[in-house]
């Protein structure tokens, strides 16, 4: 995946998240037994737009005043939300992003659709225009992709009816091509079975590739397995290359790509649920605390240099004194509950690390205006995500996050006690 679909991928990603998180963080709702309404935006009862479509540029919590009369989607921004296990969808202007159990697609979706699911479905008769992101347990595209195609899946099926203009991108341990893809296929999966058309080259990283009767590459096929494939040389167009493996040239060596390869998946789906559910902490932290949640990242952003200095001290200080206390035995006690005061501190010193720096960046992007709390956070936690996955680099991005965050917390509090200290309320004793 080149630069340009890495950004536009992960920026997409940070839309996701928030989303996701719009959907899940609101008060509960039971769904109907009717179905889904027709693809119109939905509407409060009484006639009124939806509390979100009024500022198509700002994040916002699902609730259940911006739910519409179908009880199933809302609007947050200019994004449909799906709410609800199972469901089918179609027909609509604006990216489409679900998050949901059992989705079934079908009509017309002119822009992006990205979808999270345990079954993903896409009807014969649905129209993507753009762009398609898909995270979940199985997958099958029986419709057309007007764009790339970035899957993510245990499971991936392009049947015989489905057609991708561009590319497709991903990883899982499973892929059968019983259609026509119009750009480069670039994957790395267990099984892989191409029995349709593919118009670009073809990159793979698999465990076994079979090539089908009704196989196809227009491109040039690069491929890396433990074992190679029988091929005929008819089918593949712009020649093929095969290569071993480095630790894998025998065949014992198999065993180990394959534990690789599962590895690399899990890891993945481990830190997207990382991302995820830090999102969800933080959504229920801000939208729970108000201008209180608010304050370590506003006196992060104001001070760094400040902060950072502070955050060191307690980073170091704080478990230190917890674990003198722990091995005095008599406090034991009061360093047990210092211990995991330190560590829930850690843990929302990284969101507000990411809340602070995703604010900096909106504010780049919008010229100084300061931008949804939930939209910063949700595109800070994004670039941690990213560069976390940095080897080396990766930890001190945590470690920086995560001192940055006390140190927040730190300057949050001093604040306060200031200025409970200046209040009209408060009783000053002269010296002497």
């Amino acid at each position: 995946m080149n630069s340009a679909r890495c950004t536009k991928f992960f920026l997409l990603l940070a839309g996701a998240v928030v989303a996701a998180g719009s959907a899940t963080a609101g008060t509960p709702l039971q769904a109907p037994e009717r179905a889904p309404s027709p693809p119109s935006a939905p509407a409060q009862e009484g006639g009124q737009e939806p509390q979100g479509s009024q500022e198509p540029e700002r994040f916002e919590l699902a609730t259940r005043e911006s739910v519409g009369q179908d009880g199933r989607s809302v609007r947050v921004g200019d994004t449909r939300v799906i709410l609800n296990s199972i469901f089918e969808f179609s027909d609509t202007a604006n990216d489409l992003f679900i998050w949901g159990w059992i989705p079934t697609i079908s009509g017309d979706i002119s822009d992006n659709a990205f979808l999270g699911g345990q079954q993903i479905n896409i009807s014969a008769d649905a129209e993507i225009g753009g762009d398609l992101f898909v995270f979940a347990q199985t997958a099958r595209i029986d419709g057309h992709i007007g764009g790339d195609m970035y899957a993510f899946v245990g499971d991936m099926t392009v049947s015989e009816t489905a057609s991708i203009d561009g590319a497709i991108y991903g990883s899982s341990a499973a892929l059968t091509i019983n259609g026509e893809v119009g750009g480069p296929l670039h994957y790395a999966g267990g099984v892989v079975v191409i029995n349709g058309t593919v118009r670009g080259d073809v990159r793979l990283e698999c465990g076994e590739l079979e090539l089908g009767p009704n196989a196809l590459i227009e491109g040039e096929l690069r491929y890396e397995s433990a074992r190679e494939a029988s091929i005929d040389p008819a089918q593949v167009i712009g020649g093929i290359r095969y290569f071993v493996p480095q630790d894998d040239e025998e065949d014992e060596g198999s065993t180990a790509a394959t534990a690789g390869t599962w590895l690399s998946i899990w890891r993945f789906l481990w830190e997207g649920l990382w991302l995820v559910s830090s999102f969800l902490v933080g959504s229920i932290a801000l939208a729970v605390g108000g201008e209180v949640a608010r304050r370590p990242a506003k006196s992060l952003a104001q001070q760094p240099a400040l902060g950072l200095g502070f955050g060191f001290v307690v980073a170091v200080v704080f478990p230190a004194a917890a674990i003198l206390a722990v091995l005095l035995i008599v406090t034991m006690p009061l360093g047990l509950i210092g211990l995991a005061v330190y560590l829930a501190a850690a843990y929302l010193g990284r969101l507000i690390a990411a809340q602070t720096l995703g604010d900096w960046l909106l504010r780049k992007v919008r010229g100084g205006k300061e931008g949804s709390p939930y939209g910063a956070l949700a595109l800070g936690l994004v670039f941690f995500f990213v560069l976390m996955r940095i080897p080396y680099v990766g930890f001190l991005v945590w470690l920086a996050a995560v001192v940055a965050g006390l140190g927040g917390i730190f300057l949050a509090l001093r604040t306060t006690d200031r200025q409970d200290a200046g209040s009209p309320g408060a009783t000053v004793v002269p010296a002497g």
